[in-house]
């Protein structure tokens, strides 16, 4: 009987062992889902904090953006908006569109829309009354400067006329120093 004791002991501990096991592991499995539970909601916030600035950085681009037909009537009576256009690629294709419209009226210009580009933005910072016109004039009046604008006319005379008397002076000395 003396053996039987420990035993019976001995299978009572583990019983009662394997009860505490099993409750520790139920625990374990319990912090472990709500880690995981936490690790989703992380994941949620985060991902609609992106939302958030995604719409926000959207509503901000929209209000600045300007549509194409706006800035065309903008253009048509002041120019001054060049300025606000940062994407050079706008400002050559805004020249483009006003070298085919001159085309069209049988006008030939024949530099290129980045060439004319560079050339109003330098104007502009020089002298800012330059945009206060509209840009076919502003595109007219620089095409002219360059010698470049080819309806049939005496180029020298049309310059003098546009550009008067002091105009045509600086225009021609600049010419020359370049």
């Amino acid at each position: 009987m003396r053996t039987r004791i420990p035993l019976l002991l001995l299978s009572i501990l583990l019983a009662s062992a394997r009860p505490a096991q099993a409750g520790a592991m139920v625990q374990q499995q319990q912090m472990k889902q709500r880690r995981a539970i936490q690790q989703k909601a992380i994941i949620q916030r985060a991902q609609q904090e992106k939302i958030k600035q995604a719409v926000v950085a959207r509503q901000q681009q929209s209000t600045s953006e300007i549509d194409v037909n706006q800035l065309d009537k903008i253009l048509k009576k002041d120019s001054s908006v060049w300025l606000q256009i940062i994407d050079w690629p706008v400002k050559e294709l805004i020249v483009q569109d006003y070298i085919e419209l001159y085309r069209a009226q049988g006008v030939i210009i024949r530099k290129s829309p980045q060439h004319y580009a560079k050339l109003i933005e330098a104007m502009s910072r020089d002298d800012t009354q330059f945009l206060r016109q509209p840009f076919d004039r502003v595109m007219m009046v620089v095409a002219v400067m360059e010698y470049d604008f080819d309806n049939g006319q005496d180029k020298d005379h049309m310059a003098h006329r546009i550009l008067g008397d002091e105009g045509y002076r600086q225009n021609r000395q600049r010419l020359q120093a370049q």
